[in-house]
């Protein structure tokens, strides 16, 4: 087909890259709290561990608002 350009608009490649730095900022923060967070509250040597589950549930739950933050904004 003589006439198609698959060159990508500037609006396009800005979304793309919008988009893979939003993935990426989700990665890290998941990979940041599950094994790096979670993991240093149990090595807390003054922290109680009847109050590390409620911490870390505390934390996930923020987390997952997170995630929801930033899959509408991939998704739009």
């Amino acid at each position: 087909m003589e006439g198609t350009s698959t060159v990508k608009t500037p609006k396009r490649s800005y979304v793309a890259i919008v988009t893979l730095g939003l993935a990426a900022l989700w990665i890290g923060l998941l990979l940041g709290v599950s094994f790096l967070a979670t993991p240093a509250k149990f090595l807390a040597s003054n922290l109680p561990l009847s109050v590390a589950p409620d911490i870390g549930h505390h934390t996930f739950e923020i987390l997952d608002k997170v995630e929801w933050i930033l899959s509408l904004a991939m998704v739009s």
